[in-house]
C-alpha cells in the first residue's frame, strides 16, 4: 500500500479509496469519524481495488520495495501476516463459525466472538467494527429460528435488546452505536426528557416485548386446554358422585 501511495500520490490514493467507500454495501453502519471504523472501511476498499485490478502487483518494482525502509517486507511482517491468516482460517472453520451456523443461538455467537479466545483478532479495534455487521446478521438469522431449526419461537425483541446491551458492557460494541442499534432492531425505547414519568414503560420496544410474551403464554395455555378441561370434567364427576352418596345416605 505504501508503494501504491508513492506511485499514485497520497491525494490520488485517498481519492480512489474514498470512491470505493461509496459503493461498499452497508457502509452506513460504520462511523467514518471513528478511526477503527474508517480503518475497517479502508481495508475493505483496498481489497476491492486489488480484486478489480486497480491495485496490481504486476508492475511493482520489488527492488525498490525491499530497498526502502518504509515498504520493506520484514521477517516480522511475514510472521505477523501468517498469524493473522491462520487466525482467520480458524475463525471461519468447523469449530467456530461453521459450528455456530449449525445452531445459530446466542450462546454460540458470544463464544466465537470473544477476543480472548476464538475471535480472529485479540484487539478490540477489530471487534467493534465487526459487531456492527455481525449483530444485525445474528438478528436476521434469529428471525428464522423457528423455520430452520424447528425451535418454538424466533428470537424475541427482549433478547435482541439484551444482546446489544451485553455487547456494549463487554466492550465488543462502541457505546455510541448502542442507541441507534437498539432503535433499529428492537423499536423505540424510552422517550427523551421526562415524558416517561407520565406514561411509564409505554414505548415501542416494551409493547413489542409484551405482545411477544403474551403470544407465547397464550400458546402454552392453548396446549394445556385439553388437560384443563379433563381436570374440570373430573371435578364435576367427582362432585356429582359425592352428592349422590350424600343423597343416598339421607344427608
Amino acid at each position: 500500500l505504501a508503494t501504491s501511495r508513492r506511485k499514485w500520490g497520497e491525494a490520488k490514493f485517498n481519492e480512489r479509496v474514498g470512491e470505493v467507500h461509496k459503493n461498499l454495501r452497508n457502509i452506513e453502519r460504520l462511523d467514518m469519524e471513528d478511526e477503527s471504523d474508517k480503518t475497517w472501511a479502508d481495508s475493505a476498499a483496498v481489497a476491492q481495488l486489488i480484486d478489480t485490478g486497480d491495485l496490481s502487483f504486476e508492475d511493482v518494482n520489488w527492488s525498490e520495495v525491499f530497498g526502502n525502509e518504509e515498504t520493506n517486507i520484514t521477517k516480522y511482517s511475514m510472521i505477523d501476516l501468517y498469524g493473522d491468516r491462520t487466525a482467520d482460517l480458524s475463525y471461519t472453520g468447523r469449530d467456530n463459525l461453521q459450528a455456530y451456523l449449525q445452531m445459530a443461538n446466542t450462546q454460540r455467537f458470544w463464544a466465537i466472538n470473544d477476543v480472548t479466545s476464538k475471535f480472529y483478532s485479540g484487539r478490540e479495534v477489530r471487534m467493534k467494527p465487526w459487531m456492527k455487521f455481525a449483530l444485525p446478521a445474528h438478528f436476521e438469522i434469529g428471525k428464522f429460528w423457528k423455520k430452520w431449526w424447528n425451535l418454538e419461537e424466533k428470537m424475541p425483541t427482549a433478547e435482541r435488546a439484551q444482546i446489544i446491551d451485553h455487547a456494549v458492557e463487554t466492550n465488543r460494541l462502541d457505546n455510541k452505536a448502542e442507541k441507534d442499534m437498539l432503535n433499529k432492531h428492537t423499536g423505540w425505547g424510552p422517550l427523551p426528557g421526562n415524558f416517561w414519568l407520565v406514561i411509564p414503560y409505554i414505548n415501542v420496544r416494551n409493547i413489542r416485548s409484551m405482545m411477544e410474551m403474551a403470544g407465547v403464554v397464550s400458546k402454552d395455555v392453548g396446549k394445556a386446554m385439553p388437560l384443563i378441561f379433563l381436570i374440570l370434567f373430573w371435578g364435576i364427576l367427582k362432585g356429582m358422585f359425592s352428592q349422590s352418596q350424600s343423597q343416598l345416605a339421607g344427608k
